[in-house]
C-alpha cells in the first residue's frame, strides 16, 4: 500500500512539474526604445537578445538618404523558439500602426541563430524600420515592440 501511495504522490509530483515547465515556455513583455538619448538600445529576456541599432544609410552616390532602424535578434538557447510581437510605430507621437495586423510580426529561431542586418549587410532575416529622411515631412517619434512572446519549440 505504502508502495503504491509513493507511486502516486511521485506521479502527481511529476505532472505538477512538468505541467508548470511547459506553461512557463511562454513569455511576454514590451520594450519602448528611445533613440534620442541612445542610438544603439539592447534589450535580453529568456535567452533571446534583440538589439536595435538607428543607422544613417546615407550614399549620395546613388541618391539614398534615409535613416533606419536595424532590429538584430540572437538566440542564446540550445532550442529552437517561436518570437511574435506587435511592432507599434509613432510618427508625431501618433500611433500609426497599432490596430494593423500587417505589423505584427512572427518567426522561428533556431538554437544558437544570429540575425544581423545594417546599412552595409542587408538580410532578410533581420527586420528594420524607417526613421526618417531629409525628404520627408514625418519623422518616427517613438517604436515599441508590444506583446513580445518567446515561446520553446
Amino acid at each position: 500500500m505504502k508502495l503504491h501511495l509513493s507511486f502516486l504522490f511521485f506521479a502527481s509530483v511529476h505532472f505538477a512539474f512538468f505541467s508548470q515547465i511547459k506553461n512557463d515556455n511562454t513569455h511576454s513583455f514590451s520594450a519602448q526604445l528611445d533613440f534620442n538619448s541612445n542610438p544603439v538600445q539592447i534589450y535580453e529576456q529568456n535567452g533571446i537578445r534583440i538589439i536595435a541599432n538607428l543607422e544613417k544609410c546615407n550614399e549620395p552616390s546613388i541618391g539614398m538618404e534615409k535613416d533606419y532602424i536595424f532590429f538584430n535578434f540572437e538566440n542564446t538557447n540550445d532550442f529552437e523558439v517561436k518570437i511574435e510581437f506587435n511592432e507599434h510605430l509613432y510618427y508625431d507621437l501618433i500611433c500609426r500602426t497599432c490596430e494593423n495586423s500587417e505589423y505584427h510580426k512572427t518567426f522561428n529561431m533556431n538554437a544558437g541563430d544570429n540575425w544581423v542586418s545594417n546599412c552595409q549587410i542587408p538580410s532578410q532575416k533581420s527586420i528594420k524600420i524607417f526613421h526618417g529622411s531629409p525628404w520627408v515631412n514625418e519623422k518616427l517619434s517613438k517604436f515599441e515592440l508590444v506583446n513580445i512572446k518567446i515561446e520553446k519549440q
